[in-house]
């Protein structure tokens, strides 16, 4: 509730980690994603892709976009 879920593709990440270990000035932490949800209309569709057999609600009333907020 209220939030924004960041998710990453494995291969995108598999590309980051051998970029970073290629590069010498790369260190520390890194927080990588590709794709925010921040919608529930794009958290219905993520729910969809990983569990086609489910059943979810054809339409919705939160329109809300939620801030992206990285601290």
């Amino acid at each position: 509730e209220d939030g924004v879920l960041a998710s990453v593709d494995v291969r995108f990440l598999v590309d980051v980690h051998i970029c970073a270990m290629e590069d010498p000035a790369a260190f520390g932490r890194y927080i990588c994603f590709n794709h925010i949800i921040n919608t529930s209309e794009r958290a219905v569709n993520l729910a969809r892709s990983l569990r086609p057999m489910v059943t979810l609600p054809d339409s919705w009333e939160d329109s809300r976009v939620y801030r992206q907020r990285l601290s």
